[in-house]
């Protein structure tokens, strides 16, 4: 019998990248979805009122009490209250824990592949890659986390905009996890779970292939990058190296056309970068678009309400 899984995620995000993650992770064949939404008044909520597989809970002053939770208490601390709140909930299979610009990308069944999962594993964590911006759009480009020694030779003098412990990466090298049901968690980071002082931390560790990845899309475009700035650096999302660059792009006297540069440093590969990474063995190239099976799925989602 297959691998039952369901995801979770708090999200703050405009309607149609919600309903993208709702599309995709049904598409994957997530028994359930739950969303928590800091934004209590989000449109998506009504959108989604009547999709059977997704819970929608409005993130309330009185949501948060309800849980224990100070309503003002800084969001990464509540965001792992909150998914774990979630994993309390789940009876048995597994519990996805992903943000909302984190897609899976795979092409087998996931059920199937977690049914492989040695029974003595807590968690299954899968190792992310960040799409890049290259012109050829009937090839999707995805970098892996890579070594200094490796992101100084694909950078050249970019490199140090990415941070020293990035490892080549703009967002997390840690991934996300599925955990267990059943497993005794005292909470969940962002990450992995945290077990009990003193208990052992089976994990099984995903690293990219070309069967399995996990997408971190936050530098999808210009625009959603940059809408964000100021929630990334309030809430130590980016590197102190890429704060420190954002930050002076913001005050300078051209803060979009200096952000811009930044952001095409950061998330844009012409041949020769794309060769470099291909010859470490950090680059993915995927010919399917990414958009394809959730597109379909969201605007019925859309026509429907």
């Amino acid at each position: 019998m297959a691998e039952r899984w369901q995801v979770a995620c708090i999200l703050k995000e405009r309607l149609e990248i919600t309903l993208r993650f709702v599309a995709w992770y049904l598409d994957l064949g997530a028994d359930h979805i739950t969303l928590f939404f800091d934004n209590p008044q989000d449109k998506a909520i009504a959108v989604l009122a009547d999709e059977p597989k997704v819970t929608c809970i409005p993130c309330t002053p009185e949501f948060w009490r309800s849980i224990g939770v100070d309503p003002e208490l800084r969001f990464p601390k509540r965001q792992n209250l909150a998914l774990t709140h979630a994993y309390q909930q789940v009876e048995d299979g597994w519990l996805l824990n992903v943000d909302s610009d984190e897609l899976l990308l795979v092409r087998d069944d996931v059920s199937t592949f977690l049914e492989t999962v040695p029974q003595k594993a807590h968690s299954v964590r899968v190792l992310p890659v960040e799409q890049l911006h290259t012109g050829k759009t009937e090839v999707l480009h995805l970098r892996a986390a890579m070594n200094k020694e490796t992101a100084r030779f694909v950078y050249g003098e970019d490199a140090r905009l990415f941070g020293p412990r990035r490892r080549g990466l703009v967002g997390h090298s840690q991934g996300k996890s599925f955990i267990r049901a059943g497993v005794q968690v005292t909470w969940l980071r962002q990450h992995w779970p945290v077990l009990p002082k003193g208990q052992d931390h089976h994990e099984v560790v995903v690293r990219p292939s070309d069967n399995f990845l996990l997408v971190h899309m936050m530098g999808e475009d210009f625009r959603a990058w940059r809408s964000k700035l100021e929630w990334r650096l309030s809430s130590a999302n980016f590197s102190p190296t890429l704060r420190e660059h954002v930050q002076a792009a913001l005050a300078s006297d051209a803060p979009r056309k200096d952000l811009r540069r930044l952001y095409r440093a950061l998330y844009h590969a012409e041949t020769p970068k794309l060769q470099r990474m291909a010859e470490q063995g950090v680059l993915f190239q995927i010919s399917d678009d990414l958009d394809a099976p959730a597109k379909l799925r969201y605007a019925d989602v859309l026509k429907s309400r």
